[in-house]
């Protein structure tokens, strides 16, 4: 009979904690997830939340630990797209005074000029290790590093008027009129789409596994590149990728949610913030309602309550949050009650 109290008890508690963690997890999700992510990267000895470490060198180039991917050991890299991101932020603050910033994304420009390759008549700049999460072999290319990687050289020819980083900015834009299978990046012949969509993660053996991201940020790039030379190449090649966005673009929503690949990965993490964030600097280019509609669609997904997102459609992580709060109530709620229990003996 004690036995059955006590289960009784616990039933009752957990049933509490249950409906009072579904209600205050509006306002803890946030440093919920925090320390979750936290947690994990601390037992796992990660810098970030993908598993990857970076660090500065003494040129202010980042370069990039992946360590052991699905049992394959990549450790130490340059990654196109970081040293690109890298160098935008060294970009927006070379006008702090006394900054290294200006000498600092002149290095990252540098290392784009000094490692773009000659290839199908233009220049790419490659990825030089195996990447297994999408099959990507020793050698392969990003439609998002080499939009990033002209975004990069426009910078820098506004910045000192060299006309060689106008140069291979130029000849980075090669590759998006090349199909993926014949080493470029685009995918021109896609079912749902008259449009060219831009491969992130480009080769001809690879998983095609199209980001949204990377094809947002693309086009973002290959706009920056038209308006600041007219380049009717670049204009056309943003039309194309415009085109095959919005035609794709159902594919990518998830219940007001969105996928972050074509393969039906949820956007976890801030990717889902990320893309609307990106749907909203292109509607704002563009003036295209369709790009409005899943940037307001997503948006209200992301502004509802937590207990509506975690049924219409939940992340990954979003259980482990929900349990983590009644568990932290369960726990209290005992602690409190024993601390009653004991203060009345």
């Amino acid at each position: 009979m004690k036995k059955l109290k006590i289960l009784r008890h616990h039933i009752v508690v957990f049933l509490i904690s249950v409906l009072a963690g579904s209600l205050i997890v509006n306002w803890t999700e946030g440093p919920t997830e925090s320390i979750l992510r936290w947690g994990f990267c601390l037992v796992n000895g990660f810098e970030n939340n993908d598993g990857t470490t970076i660090t500065i060198d003494s040129q202010g180039l980042p370069i990039v630990d992946y360590g052991v991917i699905n049992g394959v050991q990549i450790g130490l890299q340059h990654n196109p797209v970081t040293i690109c991101q890298q160098a935008f932020n060294y970009f927006d603050g070379i006008h702090v005074p006394d900054s290294i910033n200006r000498q600092r994304f002149l290095k990252c420009a540098n290392w784009i000029v000094d490692n773009s390759e000659f290839l199908n008549d233009g220049n790419v700049l490659p990825y030089r290790f195996i990447y297994p999460r999408y099959s990507m072999p020793s050698y392969w290319i990003s439609a998002m590093a080499q939009a990033q990687a002209i975004q990069v050289m426009v910078r820098a020819h506004r910045l000192t008027g060299d006309s060689r980083y106008l140069e291979n900015a130029r000849k980075l834009l090669s590759v998006f009129s090349i199909d993926v299978d014949s080493g470029g990046v685009a995918h021109k012949h896609l079912p749902l789409t008259s449009g060219w969509w831009y491969e992130e993660y480009a080769s001809p053996s690879g998983d095609d596994p199209m980001p949204l991201n990377g094809m947002m940020y693309t086009l973002i790039g290959l706009k920056e590149f038209h308006n600041y030379t007219n380049d009717s190449t670049s204009n056309k090649l943003f039309t194309k990728g415009i085109q095959a966005l919005k035609d794709i673009l159902p594919s990518f929503d998830r219940n007001g949610h969105s996928y972050y690949d074509i393969l039906g990965l949820p956007a976890g993490g801030d990717y889902h913030l990320v893309h609307i964030e990106l749907l909203d600097t292109l509607y704002r280019l563009t003036g295209d309602n369709i790009l409005a509609e899943y940037r307001n669609r997503w948006q209200e997904y992301n502004d509802a309550q937590f207990v509506v997102r975690f049924i219409k459609a939940p992340t990954k992580i979003a259980p482990v949050i929900l349990a983590a709060n009644i568990a932290f109530l369960f726990v209290l709620i005992e602690l409190l009650l024993f601390f009653k229990r004991r203060t009345k003996l």
